[in-house]
């Protein structure tokens, strides 16, 4: 969500809600929505983000491909831990983490906003740091408020301190859990296309 509006959105199947806990399955060729121009051109998209949002936006429904993704979340931490699996083979990939703000519960799902930064954990234990320069613009414009900058600090340092000392970033056993998921993409119920094509 942003000024409101929704941004940007994923249409998931809740595997488990619990305190501190929500896991979110999301299959290759499920449903997602991103304002209209951003498949054409993601680099330049990504890099205005926050004049587009100023100016208003679209959303146009796609499908997600080549990966099947597992979303969890403590709904109060400024990150998320995203495990990725290839689509087509069954490997796994590794670790996405999405730092964003904490979920909110609405009507139609959980609310939260993307906060540029990322960081990718290989399966060896190497990382790798992800649009740290888009990031800093965001903080400059004023698009992330020095108080989001502030918790996103802090879970950067959590989650750097659980990699460095080579903790878990689940606590679940990876293989065990993908075993359990299905491939069946994940559609957008009829009331949310509706909302969509609103805006």
């Amino acid at each position: 969500m942003l000024g409101g509006k929704v941004w940007a959105a994923r249409a998931v199947e809740v595997v488990s809600s619990e305190p501190g806990c929500i896991c979110l399955w999301y299959p290759a060729g499920s449903d997602f929505a991103v304002p209209t121009g951003y498949t054409e051109d993601r680099v330049l998209f990504h890099q205005n983000r926050w004049q587009i949002a100023r100016e208003g936006w679209r959303l146009d429904v796609r499908r997600w491909e080549r990966n099947h993704v597992l979303i969890v979340k403590d709904p109060s931490q400024y990150y998320s831990v995203q495990l990725f699996w290839d689509a087509s083979t069954d490997q796994f990939l590794g670790y996405y983490i999405n730092f964003e703000l904490p979920y909110k519960m609405s009507t139609v799902g959980y609310d939260s906003l993307d906060l540029d930064l990322d960081l990718m954990v290989y399966p060896n234990g190497k990382y790798q740091w992800k649009d740290v320069d888009e990031y800093r613009a965001a903080v400059e414009c004023g698009g992330i408020t020095p108080e989001w900058a502030a918790h996103l600090d802090a879970a950067k340092q959590a989650v750097l301190t659980k990699i460095e000392q080579k903790q878990a970033l689940v606590s679940f056993d990876v293989a065990e859990q993908y075993q359990r998921m299905h491939s069946t993409p994940v559609t957008f119920p009829v009331q949310w296309q509706t909302a969509l094509q609103a805006y």
